[in-house]
């Protein structure tokens, strides 16, 4: 009888064993389908960041050719603004901030082409136009992404940028 139980035990056994070899081969062709999913899903990802840079850059040249006065004033503004994110912060340093530089300008398409290109200083009419641009520019960027990182560059106020940002800061023509 101690026989019997012994071969049922071995038995048994033998049957777990197989049952974990098959669970074992299940689990594996499970993480290697996950593992090409993701490998699709990263790969997506990275085409649509592509393409997402690609648009932003395409509208930052927009703004910077209808403002020549500028020139890769915007270009200027992401590499230096993305070197100092970067020292202060590496984690900081995000493709939203990176879009945020390229399109803080935006707002220059609604002012018009006499003021962009005008010589010498603004009118202070001229100026109050010019300044439209900043919450233009914030107003754009909210309404099309919900990317921190984007509006709160497109957000900041003309009183925190530095006069050579743009060229209204010129002084008001009497």
């Amino acid at each position: 009888m101690s026989e019997d139980i012994a071969a049922d035990y071995v038995m048994d056994l033998d049957r777990t064993r197989e049952q974990l070899l098959v669970f074992a081969r299940e689990v594996g062709e499970a993480y290697r389908r996950e593992r090409r999913q993701k490998a699709t899903l990263d790969r997506l990802v990275e085409e649509r960041r592509a393409v997402d840079y690609s648009m932003v850059q395409t509208l930052a040249f927009m703004v910077d050719a209808k403002d020549a006065y500028t020139g890769s004033h915007l270009e200027r503004c992401r590499t230096y603004g993305l070197a100092l994110a970067e020292a202060v912060d590496a984690d900081m340093v995000s493709p939203e901030l990176e879009y945020g530089f390229l399109l803080h300008d935006v707002g220059k398409v609604v002012v018009p082409e006499a003021i962009l290109d005008k010589r010498g200083p603004l009118t202070r009419d001229e100026e109050g136009v010019m300044r439209t641009h900043v919450s233009t520019s914030s107003a754009a960027i909210t309404s099309g992404s919900t990317a921190r990182g984007t509006r709160k560059a497109c957000a900041t106020p003309p009183s925190r940028c530095p006069p050579a940002c743009s060229r209204w800061w010129m002084p008001l023509t009497p």
